[in-house]
């Protein structure tokens, strides 16, 4: 019994390889304009755009060492980190069949994500479409920008969609940072309640670093 345990495991072990060999020479075939998703450095993307068919569109830019929304507020620097993460672990996982090519492209094509990456001279260096998830293989459908073929792309080792982080709401995009201050450059702080005028009071940096709190009512 336990020789054939053995045997079993070999047979699986041995299957293994001879599938991920059989991809890898299939992906061998195609050329890295077709299958390079990943950026693996990604400090030098200095802008990423992400848009849709609904209309939504963001632009994140790295400008003086920020993130910035739509050139107008602050990324939120948790969502920045996946995106990149992301952006950089991307990896094919096996092309689509052609009798599935069609249908795929079809489907990227009614409802997808457009990612396009740019260097810091400001040149478009890679554009892709994300397409649905399929849970079957575990995976995105996504299509190069100019190409023809479709691929089936995640993250090694993670189980789920990839699109969940190239989302295009600009409110979740948006820093929740209500005060855009580094605390050593407060001074003075005020509390005001217009209806209740003894409970105001503020909060004062003295010339030694400490704080004290003095009431502002008149």
């Amino acid at each position: 019994m336990k020789q054939n345990w053995i045997y079993f495991l070999l047979f699986v072990v041995l299957a293994v390889v001879a599938y991920f060999t059989v991809i890898r020479r299939q992906l061998g075939s195609y050329s890295k304009k077709d299958t390079a998703f990943a950026v693996t450095d990604t400090t030098k993307i200095s802008k990423i755009v992400l848009s849709n068919l609904k209309g939504e569109n963001i632009k994140l830019e790295h400008i003086n060492n920020t993130w910035v929304l739509n050139d107008e507020y602050e990324a939120r620097p948790d969502a920045i980190s996946n995106l990149l993460r992301t952006i950089r672990q991307l990896e094919v996982k096996v092309p689509v069949a052609k009798s599935m090519h069609n249908t795929v492209v079809k489907n990227i094509s009614g409802k997808r994500t457009k990612v396009e990456v740019f260097n810091a001279a400001g040149e478009k260096t890679k554009g892709f479409y994300i397409g649905e998830y399929t849970e079957a293989l575990n995976g995105n459908f996504m299509l190069m920008e100019g190409s023809d073929h479709t691929f089936v792309v995640n993250i090694p080792g993670f189980s789920g969609s990839v699109s969940t982080v190239f989302f295009t709401d600009f409110t979740d995009w948006r820093s929740e940072k209500i005060f855009a201050y580094q605390p050593d450059d407060i001074i003075q702080i005020d509390i005001n309640y217009p209806n209740l005028k003894d409970s105001s009071f503020s909060i004062i940096k003295t010339s030694d670093g400490s704080y004290t709190v003095a009431s502002t009512n008149s």
